[in-house]
């Protein structure tokens, strides 16, 4: 049998021979500090993270597995010498390696036949940054602080601020061996990631039992880890992953203990058989306060509820909502769980991983389009004591999004393999995601509009776009604006796009010098017409202002540079001769009209309608937005939508006369002009792709 075609058990019996081997525990310094840390002077920046983002990079899953098989055997401390040392660091790589081809090798097994699952489980990218395991365990488990202290000993703030302290510790006394300049491959290395219990305590203030009793609860030593047989076995330095030899503690990975500070608990818990059904409802409730709370600060309390009942004219229960956001004529529906994914999926166990899969995400899908159907048809809805729940207007939009507090690995590739989705012309395209995509999500778009704006495009091209991980999709977003041509199937997007949205977190979160927020939709074109219109429409709660911050937020760079110079030569001249200017386009399947005048509003307005009514009925566009803005300051002062498919009217027919070209400006090369009359046949300039004798000759 070639090299590339050993087994995955082979491969997996390879690596535990080298990860039980003399001093491997300075080849697991190595590793993590090679795959993990990243070097950078004055401000963080895209060339200093590129390396973790490239293929030869071992992920946390790989160094977290000969982790585990170190924890198997007796834990030497010995230094092997650097040249041993250089021989493990290459097999081990090595056997990584293969192992990632042996995987996909895996023959069938009874149920255990979903090779490809399984692979993309273990080698699917982190949900969550470590701060965020960090920050949302205190609210996780406030409710049960109670039981912590009786139980344990100590609170959960506790158990935080000591992960908080060990993960700073490491990274100054990594930093400040790798400032040594004595190189890695050397046995100081090792002492870079010990811990001491009595400098926690100092930094922290919690008294010495505590701290010692929480790094004990996190720690696994050797002949610790002997059902640790295969990958996706259960793995002891995943649920404790400080290593203990003697006295002496190592935490190699930070990451690690955030996450296990945020999960293992709920274990400890569980095996108390009176708190369990109490914690079990904490954990439900974490979730539903979470997305409250999110919702609340983008569309304020007036807009967000909790635990909604659709009702029927007996007040009988037709669905529940967990969290329900009313904006304008949109709806997003939030339905929560806190599933895990269980060992036998993680095995490839393809009946365990569509069960867990239900579980988790189709039946919250599910009764999320139950909710929307009801809500649809003009359904009643009460709050949790049954008083009626009004919104604001009939709902034309409704967005399905299940979600979840615990890491779910290789999410968005199962969602396409297993998610049975209902779509309708008002109930959307579900968005799955968890509490720590939204935690990113509301920290960018902390406007209505510009979140909706985000939830919409996001839902509407569902699984056209392919990313290991949501946030790599959001970050595009960020850059550019989230737009699919109607012609592209779908669009692969690699991680590395990611850097500049995970340094704008780390500058946010953790206080590093970087850029605060990517170059892109949130920071170009701040001065711009466009960027004034979308200020003053991020928070009207209506739908003409919806559609027309939507339709604005849909725009390219490109485009909106091109209104920008229309609209600003438009107000320009307004303001200048005190006379009536106005510009038409065309976006889609939608027109937009400014008309810029001082004109008193029953005049303006009439005015507005009549040139809109026209302007829709020669283009032939389902849907006509326009707007009176006010010259000098920009501001909206009222606007019109009409919405209607197009039908022949004689009564427009003998009103519509040939557009006067006085005052019309066109783009020509990049520069604003006055507009030449176009041959009958030619393009019109007004952009709507139809020829002017069927459009603004008329």
């Amino acid at each position: 049998m070639g090299k590339m075609q050993k087994t995955e058990v082979e491969v997996f019996s390879e690596l535990e021979s080298l990860c039980t081997s003399h001093g491997f525990i300075y080849c697991l310094a190595l590793l993590s500090c090679i795959n993990n840390i990243t070097i950078y002077e004055d401000k963080l920046n895209f060339k200093d993270v590129q390396h973790l983002y490239e293929k030869e990079r071992l992920i946390r899953t790989e160094i977290s597995t000969v982790a585990g098989l170190l924890l198997k055997s007796e834990i030497n401390i010995n230094y092997p010498g650097e040249e041993a040392l250089l021989k493990l660091y290459e097999d081990v790589n090595a056997s990584l390696n293969i192992l990632h081809s042996a995987m996909l090798l895996t023959e069938k097994n009874g149920d255990y036949n979903n090779a490809i699952i399984k692979e993309s489980i273990f080698y699917a990218t982190e949900s969550a940054y470590d701060f965020q395991y960090l920050d949302m365990a205190e609210e996780k488990y406030s409710l049960d602080n109670s039981w912590f202290l009786e139980n344990m000993g100590f609170t959960c703030i506790d158990m935080v601020s000591v992960g908080r302290c060990i993960e700073s510790i490491i990274g100054r006394q990594i930093n400040d061996f790798l400032n040594g300049g004595q190189g890695i491959f050397n046995e100081w290395l090792l002492n870079a990631y010990e811990l001491s219990i009595n400098e926690i305590v100092t930094e922290t203030g919690i008294s010495y039992v505590k701290v010692r009793t929480i790094i004990d609860l996190f720690s696994s030593g050797g002949n610790s880890n002997e059902t640790f047989q295969s990958v996706s076995d259960f793995n002891i330095f995943n649920a404790r992953p400080i290593i203990r030899t003697g006295d002496r503690y190592y935490c190699f990975s930070a990451y690690s203990l955030a996450q296990s500070i945020y999960e293992t608990p709920f274990f400890w818990m569980n095996n108390d058989k009176k708190y369990r059904p109490i914690s079990a409802q904490h954990r439900g409730q974490f979730v539903e306060d979470y997305v409250y709370r999110k919702m609340t600060s983008i569309f304020g309390i007036e807009n967000v509820f909790k635990n909604v009942y659709i009702v029927n004219y007996n007040n009988e229960t037709l669905g529940e909502i967990d969290v329900l956001v009313s904006f304008s004529d949109s709806v997003i529906i939030y339905q929560a769980k806190s599933k895990k994914l269980t060992i036998e999926a993680r095995k490839g166990n393809g009946n365990a991983i569509q069960k867990d899969f239900q579980g988790a995400i189709q039946d919250a899908y599910d009764q999320g389009v139950s909710c929307a159907q009801f809500i649809v048809s003009g359904a009643s809805l009460t709050d949790q004591n049954f008083n009626r729940l009004n919104l604001n207007s009939s709902v034309s939009r409704c967005y399905i999004v299940p979600i979840i507090s615990e890491h779910y690995p290789s999410l968005s590739f199962q969602v396409r393999q297993y998610l049975n989705v209902k779509i309708t012309n008002e109930i959307y395209p579900p968005f799955i995601m968890d509490v720590f995509l939204l935690d990113v999500l509301t920290e960018f778009l902390n406007t209505p509009l510009y979140f909706l704006s985000y939830i919409d495009r996001r839902s509407k091209y569902n699984m056209r776009v392919f990313s290991s991980h949501e946030l790599t999709v959001f970050s595009l977003h960020l850059k550019q604006n989230l737009w699919i041509d109607n012609e592209c199937d779908m669009f692969m997007l690699h991680d590395d796009i990611c850097a500049d949205l995970d340094i704008a977190m780390l500058v946010r979160r953790k206080g590093i010098s970087g850029k605060h927020t990517p170059s892109g939709i949130l920071t170009l074109h701040q001065d711009g017409f466009i960027r004034k219109i979308i200020n003053s429409l991020e928070s009207e709660n209506h739908k003409l202002a919806m559609d027309l911050g939507l339709l604005l937020l849909s725009l390219d760079s490109d485009a909106i540079e091109n209104i920008n110079k229309i609209a600003n030569k438009t107000i320009f001249l307004s303001s200048l001769d005190k006379k009536h200017h106005d510009f038409s386009t065309v976006i889609g399947d939608t027109g937009i009209t400014v008309h810029c005048n001082y004109y008193k509003k029953d005049v303006a307005g009439k005015k507005l309608y009549e040139h809109c009514i026209k302007r829709k009925y020669i283009t032939k566009c389902k849907k006509w937005i326009g707007i009176h803005v006010r010259p000098i300051t920009y501001d909206i002062n009222y606007g019109i939508m009409l919405d209607f498919e197009w039908e022949y009217s004689s009564d427009i027919e003998s009103i519509i006369t040939p557009t006067p070209l006085q005052n019309t400006l066109v783009n020509v090369k990049g520069n604003m002009t006055q507009a030449k009359r176009p041959g009958r046949n030619e393009p019109c300039f007004c952009g709507s792709g139809k020829k002017y004798k069927k459009c603004c000759l008329r």
